[in-house]
């Protein structure tokens, strides 16, 4: 339950990512500067925003190995050992003080869990691409192809989303304003326990790279 509403926390991700990775927007738009569609995956999703199960248990693993060779070292330590393996800017002490007392509950020289991880490394890269687009101003919703329609919830709408079940249909319409909350949501569960996860469905009003490119890695 801990790990489940720290996922929540877009400001504390967001504020947390960008207080050490201020170069993640000139990375990624020179990542998708003149990309072709056909590259997207092996250019830049293997690359670079890689959270497939395989990579990060394989960097998990990486990192408990490296500790039995070193000797007991503290929850900041071993941190900085997988952020560096997956290709993470090391942080500040002061950012890696939060992110230990936040995570791992005050820290300390127990193990890191791999849900720990999991969590740290997605909820991370994450919050460098939803900063990132939140920077572009409210282009999200100027795409190739057309623009979104008007919203009362403030600003055009970037994409409809509906979640379905056996029993219900929710829908929501994201704006530009909303895409934090959105990124760092839970889908909804359904409403009895016996029943099959919500199945979701999700409209872009027009082609857009940055956007799409960021709903692959949520």
């Amino acid at each position: 339950q801990h790990l489940e509403f720290l996922e929540l926390q877009a400001d504390f991700w967001c504020g947390l990512s960008s207080s050490w990775t201020p170069h993640m927007a000139a990375r990624w738009r020179r990542s998708i500067e003149g990309l072709h569609p056909g590259e997207v995956r092996e250019s830049l999703l293997e690359s670079v925003f890689d959270l497939s199960q395989e990579r990060v248990r394989e960097v998990y693993q990486w990192m408990i190995d490296g500790m039995s060779d070193a000797g007991q070292l503290s929850n900041a330590d071993q941190l900085r050992w997988g952020l560096e393996k997956y290709g993470l800017r090391l942080p500040s002490d002061e950012a890696l003080e939060k992110l230990t007392k936040a995570v791992l509950e005050g820290g300390g020289y127990h193990l890191i869990q791999l849900a720990e991880f999991v969590t740290i490394i997605s909820r991370l890269t994450l919050a460098q691409i939803v900063t990132f687009l939140e920077a572009k101003g409210g282009g999200l919703s100027t795409s190739i192809g057309g623009a979104g329609g008007p919203s009362p919830a403030g600003g055009p709408i970037t994409m409809t989303v509906s979640d379905y079940g056996v029993r219900r249909v929710t829908e929501q319409r994201v704006t530009d304003s909303q895409i934090r909350r959105f990124f760092f949501g839970h889908r909804p569960m359904p409403e009895s326990p016996s029943d099959p996860t919500l199945v979701r469905w999700m409209h872009l009003r027009g082609y857009n790279l940055n956007l799409l490119l960021g709903l692959t890695v949520k």
